[in-house]
């Protein structure tokens, strides 16, 4: 679900930019791609 991926964007960047060889790291696209809401959310 994506609770943990803000902890773990040094990781991904880390591992990630060697696997994929993008010119920036993962979390610069995440960043800018990957936008959260709290739909569904019920009190």
């Amino acid at each position: 679900m994506g609770e943990a991926l803000p902890f773990m964007l040094s990781w991904v960047d880390v591992m990630g930019t060697a696997v994929t060889g993008l010119r920036r790291p993962i979390s610069a696209y995440l960043r800018e791609n990957v936008h959260c809401t709290f739909s569904g959310f019920n009190r």
